[in-house]
């Protein structure tokens, strides 16, 4: 890697942080360095990881959070009624069922919220039970990033052991074994990640148009990714997690691997190129898979491993293929809803919730609905 030395006065006032590389390799320089390929880098004053895609990750987030304001619009019918209304609703409702800081049993709760049985509110139960399948999505998504970076980290850090010169040398050590559970944690992350997107995606399909009862969130297999996948309305969109792609077959093929087999972490080894003594490349190897993602078997084997499939080079493009799907996904899911909630105001099928009528409702429902160790 080249580094940006055309000011070198700035340079000096800037600190200097670590670039990893995929190669494995570590390089020294400043933010303003524009890294081929995928890079992680960390600042040493600072307990922060970066990477060259951090762009792809910051554009999920922004996307669910423009998902999140038409499925108020499609609930409520306009924002502005539901954020009036919001402050009035006991947290309790929100929260009981999710959150250990709601000491509900499950029969304390379904009384507690039989008492709000009312449409308004019964929107707004569903509105959170919608949330929570997005904020888990986006938390388990981060977790996914965050670990990969760290085995990206850990794999810059692994140097050869004992006095050797050049060629590719194995390396097993605490170091070594300490990236390889980082590359499991990121394969059952991503792929757990896919599992809620899907079930959300699924359910976004299905929002309904009326109240009269509690609705739940839809917790059968079909919703699952495996499933899924092959029966949403978007599987034949290029560029859709839905759409199918070698590398999601692969993700779930790893995946199960790990789950069913403890399969990387008890054989971690790390390669090491040395070139005059320097070290050129770092690497770690994945198995082998053919053109549609499956692990190739011969009488139960499947983990055959060529020097060629890099793991290094094979999970940057598996997270870079991935991110940029789950990003055209909620683009597709944006656009449907938006498409859906015109159609619905063209039609005078949206409802507007009158936010007078919901505050009074809730206000007088809250006191007989709290807890009498509250009153």
């Amino acid at each position: 890697m080249e580094l940006n030395a055309s000011n070198p006065s700035n340079t000096m006032d800037r600190p200097l942080i670590t670039y990893y590389s995929e190669l494995g390799t570590v390089s020294k320089g400043t933010l303003d360095d524009e890294p081929d390929g995928f890079y992680v880098y960390s600042l040493p004053s600072q307990d922060l990881l970066y990477d060259s895609f951090d762009s792809i990750q910051e554009q999920i987030h922004s996307r669910l959070i423009d998902l999140d304001n038409l499925i108020i619009e499609r609930l409520f019918g306009n924002q502005s009624t539901y954020y009036s209304i919001i402050h009035f609703c006991p947290i309790a409702i929100s929260e009981g069922g999710f959150s250990p800081e709601m000491t509900f049993d499950r029969d304390s709760f379904a009384g507690y919220a039989k008492r709000f049985s009312f449409e308004e509110a019964r929107r707004l139960i569903y509105l959170d039970d919608l949330r929570y399948l997005s904020e888990s999505f986006g938390k388990t998504y981060d977790q996914a990033v965050g670990s990969l970076r760290m085995a990206f980290c850990a794999l810059g850090e692994i140097e050869p052991i004992g006095n050797i010169s050049d060629g590719v040398f194995k390396v097993s050590s605490p170091k070594s074994h300490s990236m390889m559970r980082e590359v499991e944690s990121f394969i059952i992350w991503l792929n757990s990640s896919l599992d809620i997107l899907s079930h959300l995606l699924f359910e976004l399909d299905r929002i309904p148009n009326r109240f009269e009862s509690f609705k739940k969130i839809r917790s059968d297999k079909s919703a699952l990714y495996s499933k899924f996948r092959s029966k949403s309305p978007h599987s034949g969109d290029e560029g859709h997690i839905c759409n199918d792609f070698p590398e999601a077959v692969y993700l779930e093929e790893l995946r199960n691997e790990i789950v069913h087999n403890r399969a990387f972490e008890n054989s971690a080894t790390c390669y090491i190129s040395l070139e005059n003594g320097i070290v050129k490349e770092r690497f770690f190897l994945l198995p082998d898979s053919n053109e549609n993602g499956r692990l190739p078997r011969w009488n139960g084997r499947c983990r055959f491993y060529s020097q060629e499939n890099k793991g290094t080079e094979r999970l940057s493009s598996l997270y870079r293929e991935i991110s940029i799907r789950i990003s055209n996904s909620l683009d597709y899911a944006i656009d449907d809803l938006s498409e859906e909630i015109s159609e619905m105001r063209s039609s005078g099928e949206l409802k507007v919730m009158n936010p007078n009528a919901i505050e009074e409702a809730i206000e007088s429902f809250r006191v007989a609905a709290m807890p009498a160790t509250s009153k």
